[in-house]
């Protein structure tokens, strides 16, 4: 959802923090797993809200003349690591 490994992970760790703290309101009228879905899911809404500005990783200019004014947030995008190599995938 948010496009980015790392923030990905961070949401993951704030999501179980969160869970952890309000495990005392949590009222069994569903199940964990869906807490905990709807947790995260509001944790990445809200991550993703365009009010919110994220850092912007430095050396994104190349030589072909992008910088970093031209770099928005939402081009900032990592693949999910798999472990496979490109040549593993089939076409």
């Amino acid at each position: 959802m948010v496009g980015s490994l790392h923030e990905a992970e961070d949401l993951v760790q704030e999501t179980y923090v969160r869970a952890w703290r309000g495990w005392d309101t949590f009222e069994g009228r569903s199940s964990v797993r869906t807490w905990l879905y709807r947790i995260a899911s509001n944790l990445c809404l809200t991550a993703l809200e365009p009010q919110r500005r994220r850092l912007v990783p430095a050396g994104l200019g190349t030589e072909d003349g992008l910088s970093l004014d031209q770099v928005t947030s939402g081009s900032i995008a990592s693949p999910f690591p798999t472990g496979r190599s490109a040549e593993d995938h089939p076409h």
